[in-house]
């Protein structure tokens, strides 16, 4: 089975999928890609992260300013886009250059009757200082912060403390 995750993690490297959002959220475009997690290689997003939607669901309504630091692909950002309507605001803050290129591809393909979503690439710590920014080898949603506080991604499914 770790054979098989392996080349699913290779196969995925650099490539982009168009999706669209849950139905819920008015279905717009979102470019996700399977580098970030490889759950994103579903068509169906509701499926990726249902907890996700749900707090969208539950915490965003109209008007809102919601920010999403560590936006990784945006399920998050722009399901509170689709709740925060035009008279909201979204920050999507994410630090892997790549993934922000991804976010603003899906930021022009919202309806005007989303919020307004404005990317920004930033990493974001507890404390202030420079640090290394690690792109994960197994998918980009586990990139770190070098010597600044959170834990390293685990490897073969082990955590490295």
């Amino acid at each position: 089975m770790l054979f098989v995750r392996a080349l699913a993690e290779r196969l995925s490297r650099g490539r982009v999928l168009k999706r669209q959002l849950p139905a819920r959220f008015g279905g717009a475009p979102i470019f996700v890609s399977p580098d970030a997690a490889l759950r994103f290689w579903r068509k169906d997003l509701a499926k990726c992260d249902p907890p996700l939607f749900d707090a969208a669901d539950e915490l965003v309504r109209p008007g809102d300013v919601v920010w999403d630091v560590g936006a990784n692909v945006g399920l998050f950002t722009f399901a509170a886009a689709a709740r925060a309507g035009a008279t909201g605001r979204v920050l999507a803050v994410e630090a892997d250059q790549w993934l922000v290129s991804l976010l603003h591809r899906s930021a022009c393909c919202q309806p005007a009757s989303s919020a307004a979503v404005t990317v920004l690439s930033a990493a974001v710590s507890d404390r202030v200082g420079v640090a290394e920014f690690c792109i994960a080898k197994r998918g980009r949603c586990s990139n770190y912060l070098r010597g600044l506080g959170g834990r390293k991604p685990a490897v073969n499914g082990k955590g490295n403390g």
